[in-house]
């Protein structure tokens, strides 16, 4: 199923599958946030489980990314936390700072998500008792494959500007490993914020050079 998103800004689906926009300000394979803010949680979780991988990113691209959002492949980040790392979210807009990380869990009947707790090894629901707010036990309880799992990363711009990144994945294995890649506001151009982190794959990989000659210097 391909997810079509309209808005006054861009399209869904060129003639390759990809997500594009007719706003000549937007990097290839990017969307625009039309109404200047996050996307809501529904929309998100629909793109998550409806794009296909071939209409998904190999990663960020470089360049501008103002108010605009990405669908990338998120595989690697997978590896990382199975290996017990966290997870690296690459881009090219510099320093951030203020990250927080936030994970829920929702039933979903017909698109619709139902937020659910998970408290003491069950699944509640909120519910309210005597003009206050309770969770109570689902009864039956639910099977871990019929709740989403929800992960969500926050990070604000270190030059102060209001620029903004949220990063969301599903924690499932009946949709493809992808994570909504969202940039809000417009990033500063001052050179002072513009330096562009390295790959987290390219340090991987120099850690693992550096334990490889310590272990033959070791011989």
């Amino acid at each position: 199923m391909k997810l079509m998103i309209n808005d006054d800004d861009a399209v869904a689906g060129d003639k390759g599958g990809h997500f594009v926009s007719t706003a000549p300000d937007i990097l290839p394979g990017g969307k625009s946030l039309r109404l200047g803010i996050f996307l809501e949680t529904e929309m998100v979780v629909q793109i998550l489980q409806h794009t296909s991988v071939n209409d998904t990113l190999s990663e960020v691209p470089r360049g501008k990314k103002d108010t605009v959002f990405f669908v990338v492949q998120n595989e690697s980040n997978t590896d990382r936390r199975a290996q017990g790392k966290i997870s690296q979210f690459w881009d090219d807009r510099g320093a951030w700072e203020s990250n927080s990380t936030s994970r829920s869990y929702f039933l979903q009947e017909n698109e619709k998500l139902r937020s659910v707790t998970y408290r003491q090894s069950k699944y509640c629901i909120q519910v309210r008792q005597n003009k206050n707010y309770v969770q109570v036990p689902l009864n039956p309880q639910l099977q871990a494959e019929d709740v989403l799992v929800f992960s969500r990363y926050y990070s604000k711009h270190k030059s102060g500007s209001g620029y903004e990144k949220r990063v969301s994945l599903l924690h499932s294995e009946k949709c493809p490993a992808l994570a909504v890649h969202e940039f809000k506001g417009c990033c500063p151009e001052s050179k002072h914020y513009a330096y562009v982190r390295t790959k987290p794959q390219v340090i991987d990989k120099i850690k693992e050079e550096i334990i490889v000659k310590k272990k033959v210097g070791e011989i």
